[in-house]
């Protein structure tokens, strides 16, 4: 029996629905069908899915440690996705500045404000 059978079978035998279990561990509903029907795609890589499968079993009360041995010889050929792969980061998404340099502006005018005290000290 494969992990996503397993997982279901054991969640109709607790007696749960898809939308409980959801609910119960924050996962999408969506997320939780696939991988009851053993598909892992959406989860954004094996760290994630299995994580997923251990709340899943946890919730549905099975011991999580045989389906995720099952997980680790299944994947034991594919090459791990790196987190740059799923994510996009915020710095890519950030447009490029073409604005005037306020900070510098603001830096320069109490430079000319300081000076002009000092001066006024020492000629006053």
């Amino acid at each position: 029996m494969s992990i996503g059978q397993t997982l279901a079978e054991a969640r109709e035998t607790a007696g749960l629905t898809v939308e409980e279990v959801a609910a119960a561990t924050r996962i999408r509903r969506t997320l939780v069908v696939g991988i009851e029907g053993d598909d892992f795609s959406a989860c954004g890589g094996d760290f994630y899915a299995r994580g997923h499968v251990r709340t899943l079993a946890r919730t549905v009360g099975i011991d999580a440690r045989p389906l995720l041995a099952e997980f680790d010889a299944c994947r034991s050929g594919a090459v791990p996705r790196r987190a740059s792969d799923v994510f996009e980061s915020e710095t890519a998404a950030r447009p490029e500045r073409r604005g005037p340099n306020w900070s510098a502006a603001m830096a320069v005018a109490l430079l000319v404000v300081v000076v002009y005290g000092v001066a006024q000290v020492f000629v006053g």
